[in-house]
Protein backbone atom coordinates (compact mmCIF):
# COMPACT_ATOMS: atom_id res chain seq x y z
CA UNK A 1 0.00 0.00 0.00
CA UNK A 2 1.36 3.91 -0.55
CA UNK A 3 1.61 4.68 3.12
CA UNK A 4 4.16 2.07 3.45
CA UNK A 5 7.08 4.73 3.05
CA UNK A 6 10.88 3.67 3.32
CA UNK A 7 11.56 6.46 5.70
CA UNK A 8 9.43 9.24 7.45
CA UNK A 9 7.74 11.71 5.62
CA UNK A 10 9.55 14.37 7.44
CA UNK A 11 12.60 13.36 6.51
CA UNK A 12 11.60 14.34 3.10
CA UNK A 13 10.02 17.88 3.68
CA UNK A 14 12.16 19.98 2.24
CA UNK A 15 11.66 18.34 -0.84
CA UNK A 16 8.26 20.26 -2.52
CA UNK A 17 7.42 17.12 -4.82
CA UNK A 18 6.41 15.43 -1.36
CA UNK A 19 3.86 17.20 0.10
CA UNK A 20 1.88 17.53 -3.64
CA UNK A 21 2.70 13.63 -4.18
CA UNK A 22 1.17 12.73 -1.48
CA UNK A 23 -2.39 14.59 -2.34
CA UNK A 24 -1.67 13.11 -5.69
CA UNK A 25 -1.50 9.92 -4.39
CA UNK A 26 -5.28 10.93 -2.18
CA UNK A 27 -6.87 11.97 -5.23
CA UNK A 28 -5.60 8.75 -6.81
CA UNK A 29 -7.37 6.57 -3.93
CA UNK A 30 -10.39 8.52 -4.85
CA UNK A 31 -10.60 8.36 -8.38
CA UNK A 32 -8.48 5.64 -9.79
CA UNK A 33 -7.53 3.09 -6.93
CA UNK A 34 -6.28 0.41 -9.17
CA UNK A 35 -2.97 2.90 -9.60
CA UNK A 36 -2.82 3.48 -5.92
CA UNK A 37 -2.89 -0.60 -5.47
CA UNK A 38 0.07 -0.58 -8.17
CA UNK A 39 2.31 2.01 -6.27
CA UNK A 40 5.31 0.08 -4.72
CA UNK A 41 6.26 1.54 -1.25
CA UNK A 42 9.28 3.44 -0.78
CA UNK A 43 12.97 2.66 -2.19
CA UNK A 44 16.07 2.35 0.34
CA UNK A 45 18.79 4.78 -0.11
CA UNK A 46 20.45 1.87 -0.83
CA UNK A 47 19.10 0.96 -4.14
CA UNK A 48 18.79 4.86 -4.89
CA UNK A 49 22.69 4.90 -4.79
CA UNK A 50 22.55 1.27 -6.82
CA UNK A 51 21.21 3.81 -9.55
CA UNK A 52 23.63 6.55 -9.82
CA UNK A 53 26.49 3.70 -9.68
CA UNK A 54 24.87 2.25 -12.88
CA UNK A 55 24.20 5.37 -14.71
CA UNK A 56 26.70 7.29 -14.00
CA UNK A 57 24.98 10.15 -12.22
CA UNK A 58 23.83 11.15 -8.59
CA UNK A 59 19.58 11.53 -9.15
CA UNK A 60 18.63 14.70 -8.05
CA UNK A 61 17.19 15.38 -4.55
CA UNK A 62 13.81 15.70 -6.26
CA UNK A 63 14.10 12.02 -7.79
CA UNK A 64 15.17 10.59 -4.70
CA UNK A 65 12.44 12.03 -2.57
CA UNK A 66 9.69 10.70 -4.60
CA UNK A 67 11.11 7.25 -4.98
CA UNK A 68 11.61 7.38 -1.26
CA UNK A 69 8.03 7.66 -0.93
CA UNK A 70 6.93 5.10 -3.97
CA UNK A 71 9.91 3.42 -5.51
CA UNK A 72 7.61 3.40 -9.29
CA UNK A 73 4.98 0.45 -9.64
CA UNK A 74 4.45 -2.80 -8.23
CA UNK A 75 3.65 -4.16 -12.12
CA UNK A 76 4.45 -1.37 -15.02
CA UNK A 77 3.16 -1.41 -18.55
CA UNK A 78 7.06 -1.29 -20.29
CA UNK A 79 7.50 -2.13 -23.96
CA UNK A 80 8.88 -5.55 -23.08
CA UNK A 81 5.24 -6.46 -20.80
CA UNK A 82 2.87 -8.65 -21.31
CA UNK A 83 0.83 -7.43 -18.38
CA UNK A 84 0.78 -5.45 -15.79
CA UNK A 85 -1.12 -2.34 -13.44
CA UNK A 86 -2.72 0.41 -13.68
CA UNK A 87 -0.18 3.19 -14.37
CA UNK A 88 0.34 6.04 -11.89
CA UNK A 89 -0.65 8.38 -14.53
CA UNK A 90 -2.75 8.43 -17.48
CA UNK A 91 -0.49 6.26 -20.28
CA UNK A 92 2.53 6.77 -18.09
CA UNK A 93 4.58 4.71 -15.60
CA UNK A 94 6.34 6.27 -12.70
CA UNK A 95 9.71 3.81 -12.98
CA UNK A 96 10.94 1.92 -10.25
CA UNK A 97 15.01 2.23 -9.49
CA UNK A 98 14.97 -1.54 -11.21
CA UNK A 99 12.70 -0.12 -14.02
CA UNK A 100 15.44 2.87 -14.15
CA UNK A 101 18.06 0.38 -14.56
CA UNK A 102 16.53 -1.59 -16.86
CA UNK A 103 15.22 0.81 -19.48
CA UNK A 104 18.58 2.45 -18.95
CA UNK A 105 20.22 -0.11 -19.82
CA UNK A 106 18.28 -1.66 -22.87
CA UNK A 107 19.27 1.71 -25.00
CA UNK A 108 23.10 1.70 -24.94
CA UNK A 109 23.33 -0.61 -27.95
CA UNK A 110 21.57 2.52 -29.57
CA UNK A 111 24.28 4.95 -28.30
CA UNK A 112 26.56 3.88 -31.52
CA UNK A 113 27.27 6.91 -34.46
CA UNK A 114 25.10 5.26 -37.01
CA UNK A 115 21.81 5.61 -34.75
CA UNK A 116 22.47 9.69 -33.75
CA UNK A 117 21.29 10.95 -36.64
CA UNK A 118 17.81 9.91 -36.36
CA UNK A 119 17.42 12.53 -33.67
CA UNK A 120 16.96 16.06 -33.42
CA UNK A 121 15.59 18.84 -30.68
CA UNK A 122 13.43 21.70 -30.76
CA UNK A 123 15.77 23.32 -28.16
CA UNK A 124 19.10 22.99 -29.85
CA UNK A 125 20.28 25.50 -27.60
CA UNK A 126 19.33 23.15 -24.47
CA UNK A 127 18.90 20.01 -25.67
CA UNK A 128 21.65 17.43 -27.65
CA UNK A 129 20.09 16.65 -31.08
CA UNK A 130 21.04 13.11 -30.47
CA UNK A 131 18.64 9.75 -30.84
CA UNK A 132 20.54 8.08 -27.39
CA UNK A 133 22.46 9.27 -24.88
CA UNK A 134 23.45 7.46 -21.58
CA UNK A 135 23.30 11.00 -19.93
CA UNK A 136 19.32 10.92 -20.09
CA UNK A 137 18.07 8.70 -17.22
CA UNK A 138 14.48 8.12 -17.57
CA UNK A 139 12.16 8.50 -14.81
CA UNK A 140 8.51 7.87 -16.35
CA UNK A 141 7.98 6.27 -19.32
CA UNK A 142 4.43 5.96 -21.80
CA UNK A 143 2.73 2.36 -20.98
CA UNK A 144 3.96 -0.50 -23.73
CA UNK A 145 6.70 1.92 -25.74
CA UNK A 146 10.23 2.84 -25.00
CA UNK A 147 9.24 6.32 -24.94
CA UNK A 148 10.57 8.25 -21.78
CA UNK A 149 10.46 11.27 -19.64
CA UNK A 150 13.74 11.87 -18.29
CA UNK A 151 16.60 13.83 -16.33
CA UNK A 152 19.24 15.22 -19.07
CA UNK A 153 22.83 14.89 -17.30
CA UNK A 154 24.49 16.23 -20.76
CA UNK A 155 22.31 19.30 -21.85
CA UNK A 156 23.68 21.92 -24.41
CA UNK A 157 25.18 25.45 -23.03
CA UNK A 158 22.02 27.00 -22.31
CA UNK A 159 20.61 23.91 -20.42
CA UNK A 160 20.72 22.73 -16.50
CA UNK A 161 22.03 19.47 -15.59
CA UNK A 162 19.05 17.13 -14.52
CA UNK A 163 16.67 18.84 -16.87
CA UNK A 164 13.41 17.45 -18.46
CA UNK A 165 13.39 16.12 -21.83
CA UNK A 166 11.52 13.53 -23.86
CA UNK A 167 12.99 10.88 -25.69
CA UNK A 168 13.03 7.10 -26.88
CA UNK A 169 11.85 5.40 -29.58
CA UNK A 170 9.08 7.54 -31.18
CA UNK A 171 10.33 10.52 -29.48
CA UNK A 172 13.13 11.25 -31.58
CA UNK A 173 12.24 14.87 -31.46
CA UNK A 174 13.51 16.00 -27.99
CA UNK A 175 12.44 19.57 -26.17
CA UNK A 176 12.70 20.60 -22.34
CA UNK A 177 9.78 18.82 -20.99
CA UNK A 178 10.26 20.83 -17.73
CA UNK A 179 13.28 22.17 -15.79
CA UNK A 180 12.97 19.25 -13.00
CA UNK A 181 11.03 16.05 -12.46
CA UNK A 182 9.38 18.45 -9.62
CA UNK A 183 8.12 20.75 -12.23
CA UNK A 184 6.93 17.94 -14.39
CA UNK A 185 5.31 16.14 -11.85
CA UNK A 186 3.74 19.32 -10.95
CA UNK A 187 2.17 20.12 -14.31
CA UNK A 188 0.94 16.28 -14.87
CA UNK A 189 -0.86 16.11 -11.80
CA UNK A 190 -2.44 19.87 -11.65
CA UNK A 191 -4.02 19.01 -14.64
CA UNK A 192 -5.08 15.63 -13.69
CA UNK A 193 -6.85 16.26 -10.70
CA UNK A 194 -8.10 19.87 -12.00
CA UNK A 195 -9.40 17.69 -14.77
CA UNK A 196 -7.97 19.46 -17.66
CA UNK A 197 -6.20 16.51 -18.49
CA UNK A 198 -9.59 15.20 -19.22
CA UNK A 199 -10.68 15.73 -23.47
CA UNK A 200 -13.08 15.02 -25.87
CA UNK A 201 -13.30 11.05 -26.63
CA UNK A 202 -11.47 11.34 -29.90
CA UNK A 203 -8.12 12.91 -27.70
CA UNK A 204 -8.51 10.62 -24.88
CA UNK A 205 -7.68 7.40 -23.61
CA UNK A 206 -9.56 4.51 -24.48
CA UNK A 207 -9.49 1.75 -22.05
CA UNK A 208 -8.40 0.92 -18.18
CA UNK A 209 -9.17 3.02 -15.45
CA UNK A 210 -7.65 6.08 -17.03
CA UNK A 211 -10.31 6.14 -19.75
CA UNK A 212 -11.44 9.61 -20.98
CA UNK A 213 -8.42 11.06 -19.76
CA UNK A 214 -5.37 12.48 -21.97
CA UNK A 215 -2.11 11.18 -22.22
CA UNK A 216 0.48 12.13 -19.90
CA UNK A 217 2.78 13.03 -22.50
CA UNK A 218 0.11 15.10 -24.44
CA UNK A 219 -0.61 16.94 -21.44
CA UNK A 220 3.53 18.13 -21.41
CA UNK A 221 3.84 18.91 -25.04
CA UNK A 222 0.56 20.90 -25.20
CA UNK A 223 1.43 22.72 -22.01
CA UNK A 224 4.95 23.53 -23.53
CA UNK A 225 3.65 24.05 -27.38
CA UNK A 226 -0.09 25.23 -27.33
CA UNK A 227 -2.09 25.60 -30.01
CA UNK A 228 -0.67 28.79 -32.39
CA UNK A 229 2.90 28.01 -31.14
CA UNK A 230 4.99 27.15 -34.49
CA UNK A 231 6.17 23.40 -32.95
CA UNK A 232 2.55 22.92 -31.74
CA UNK A 233 2.39 19.76 -34.88
CA UNK A 234 6.09 18.63 -34.29
CA UNK A 235 5.29 15.63 -32.62
CA UNK A 236 2.18 13.43 -33.45
CA UNK A 237 0.11 11.87 -30.32
CA UNK A 238 -2.94 10.83 -32.25
CA UNK A 239 -1.85 6.82 -31.72
CA UNK A 240 -1.28 7.23 -28.43
CA UNK A 241 -4.47 6.76 -26.80
CA UNK A 242 -5.90 3.27 -28.20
Amino acid sequence: MWRRYAADVTDLDAQPVVAFWIEYVSWLGAHVPLAVENLAPGATDELLDEVAVVVGHDLPADIRALLRLNNGQRRPLLATSDTGGEPAFPGTNLLSTDSIIKEWRGWRDLDADRWQDIGSTLAPEMVKPLYSCPHWVPVLSAVYRADYFGADFDPEPAGTSGQIINFGRDEERHYLAAPSTTELIRLIVNQVMAGTGAVDEDDALQDGAWEGYRHAFEIVYYHRFPAGHPDHDALDYDDWNS
